[in-house]
């Protein structure tokens, strides 16, 4: 609903795994499936429209994480399937890591990698950047890089994931900021 609430509301679908929310729409685990919600200006809701929608609705396929990002407006959402690939929908504005600027209403997969474990998005005021962890430990990044923040010792912006660091470098956290990125290593010591 439209209604401002000052105290906290179940949302629908319960068995909630992960949610992240945007200030205007919002995407989350249940169980194994997709579900988001409210603004769909661009596709992101991966419904393979642009309608707006009130409460959630299931995006097919089977699921284990998702994140989101915005820039100006709610523009692309990433998501990681059961099987370990990585999908993304939305505005392309080369920031979907699929090699172009094309917008996207359904998610597409993003390369052929069947690894992916965690991933992040972060929104600056001009575009997004991603960060995503293989099972290996390894980090990639894609998207905007004006401040260096796809950790690759260069402000060059790539619409593909490219690996920051080497394989196995043991990453198992990652969060990509507006105009810089953190992650977390594994110590082996």
């Amino acid at each position: 609903s439209k209604t401002t609430r000052s105290a906290p509301v179940s949302i629908p679908g319960g068995g909630w795994k992960s949610v992240t929310v945007t200030s205007s729409n919002g995407l989350g685990i249940s169980g194994s499936t997709l579900k988001t919600w409210g603004k769909d200006a661009h596709g992101q809701l991966g419904l393979n429209n642009t309608a707006h929608k009130s409460s959630p609705q299931n995006v097919p396929g089977t699921w284990t994480g998702v994140a989101h990002g915005v820039n100006g407006g709610e523009d692309k959402s990433v998501a990681i399937r059961a099987d370990g690939t990585m999908w993304a929908m939305g505005d392309g504005n080369n920031a979907l890591g699929l090699g172009d600027s094309t917008k996207r209403s359904s998610p597409t997969q993003i390369g052929t990698g069947t690894t992916w474990k965690n991933l992040s998005t972060g929104v600056y005021d001009s575009g997004t950047n991603s960060l995503a962890i293989k099972t290996d430990g390894s980090l990639w990044a894609w998207g905007n890089n004006n401040h260096g923040q796809a950790g690759r010792n260069n402000k060059s912006s790539n619409s593909e994931p490219l690996q920051v660091g080497e394989d196995g470098d043991g990453w198992y956290e990652c969060d990509a900021g507006p105009r810089f990125s953190a992650g977390v290593k594994q110590s082996f010591s």
